[in-house]
């Protein structure tokens, strides 16, 4: 198996923050990443195995497909990320089955306030 390319890993996460004006401490809160570990890996200053949730959860903070950090690492060809599509989704996109989740969560408040009138009398 090759070593993994910490430089590589380096580069993409240091052109990609510029490609998108992000920040470590944004990069951090968005991926849940402590600030130190993303340091580290942008500035390749230390080599240490890590975990496959953090480049995942980096990848996706980076606007990419969760694997493309560790297909970088690996000196492999990332995958291709597609954004989801509102037309694939068959109840008609995602803005109707949000729309749909929210109904359904005001009609469950209701039936809850509802149980605690007669509960409670109030």
């Amino acid at each position: 198996m090759a070593e993994p390319d910490w430089a590589a890993v380096a580069k993409a996460i240091r052109d990609r923050m510029l490609e998108l004006d992000l920040l470590q401490e944004e990069l951090a809160r968005r991926s849940n990443i402590a600030p130190a570990t993303i340091r580290e890996l942008e500035y390749n200053t230390v080599q240490r195995r890590r975990g496959k949730r953090t480049l995942r959860a980096l990848s996706t903070a980076l606007e990419w497909h969760a694997d493309h950090l560790d297909a970088v690492k690996s000196g492999q060809p990332p995958p291709e990320f597609q954004a989801p599509d509102d037309s694939s989704n068959g109840a008609g996109g995602t803005r109707d089955l949000l729309r749909e989740l929210l109904e359904r969560v005001a009609g469950i408040e209701e039936k809850v306030r509802d149980l605690h009138r007669k509960e409670f009398g109030g």
